[in-house]
């Protein structure tokens, strides 16, 4: 994603500050994409963007079934003021929701900010691909119940918390998490009811709960770790099966049920006493480079 909102994460942590002191953001503003448009455009799937940098940033589901995403946001810059792009092509619905910028050399300290995002999702059935980009940013953002298809997440010197506390009603086809210098933490990420999950993390903590209602069958898990902590938390009600290719790398598998299969140096595989017997299979293909990796099945 790499969009260049802030230099790094020094204005990231500048909002925080201001508000601390009980400054009030001089402008705010409202974006709001509704049923309606939706439906008046004749398309049948949505695809949804949030690219935020350098935000406070809250998303949590909501009742309303007329307001598809209702987006206030509070900013105490003009340079950093919101805007919404909408678009209709080949049966997909386009809502780009993106933060302002302003970019600012190191040095001299930049000047104290205030940038909030306050997201809620309504109650709808349409087909829904979502792509989350968050640079320099904190959010706490919870996914229940999306009509997803697909998720794509990118973070970037970031701390954020996901949740998909129920499930989201469809099966996404791919769920896709690119990390940089961030910390990340995923839960009941199975309520996607994924077929493959990909994550790709570099200098990061990742920290991701696998719990959930999947539908029968095997659903993949592929990961790569470079210079980064991953921790990854598998039910005891789904069988698994783990490759882990690694190099100058800490690898811990713990929790009941495990049999090894193949324990080297660089390689390691280990599989379920019940993974052929269990409903549910998840396959998890791990390459780590200088990372500590750990599994635990409970």
């Amino acid at each position: 994603m790499k969009s260049k909102h802030f230099t790094g994460a020094l204005l990231a942590a500048s909002f925080f500050t201001l508000a601390w002191c009980g400054v009030l953001p001089a402008y705010e503003k409202t974006l709001t994409l509704t049923k309606a448009d939706l439906e008046s455009s004749g398309a049948s799937r949505l695809a949804l963007i949030f690219n935020i940098g350098g935000a406070k940033v809250t998303m949590l589901p909501s009742a309303d079934n007329e307001v598809i995403v209702k987006a206030v946001v509070e900013y105490s810059d003009p340079r950093l003021e919101p805007t919404l792009d909408q678009s209709s092509l080949s049966g997909v619905y386009t809502a780009n929701f993106e933060s302002g910028s302003i970019e600012w050399p190191p040095y001299p300290k930049p000047p104290l900010l205030v940038h909030t995002w306050t997201i809620t999702l309504g109650s709808y059935d349409t087909d829904t691909n979502l792509e989350i980009d968050l640079d320099a940013a904190f959010s706490n953002i919870d996914l229940s119940a999306l009509p997803l298809t697909g998720l794509s997440l990118n973070v970037d010197a970031t701390s954020a918390s996901i949740d998909f506390s129920t499930p989201i009603g469809r099966k996404a086809s791919a769920v896709s998490v690119d990390c940089d210098a961030s910390y990340l933490s995923m839960t009941n990420i199975g309520n996607t009811d994924f077929s493959l999950f990909h994550l790709e993390t570099d200098a990061s903590i990742t920290v991701l709960d696998f719990q959930g209602a999947y539908s029968a069958g095997e659903h993949k898990i592929t990961a790569t770790a470079d210079a980064a902590a991953l921790y990854a938390f598998l039910p005891m009600d789904t069988g698994e099966h783990v490759r882990v290719l690694s190099d100058l790398s800490v690898v811990m598998i713990t929790g009941e049920g495990w049999e090894k299969v193949v324990r080297m140096p660089q390689y390691k595989e280990y599989i379920t006493e019940d993974y052929e017997s269990q409903a549910v299979q998840l396959n998890l293909e791990i390459e780590a480079d200088v990372s500590t990796i750990f599994l635990n099945r409970d």
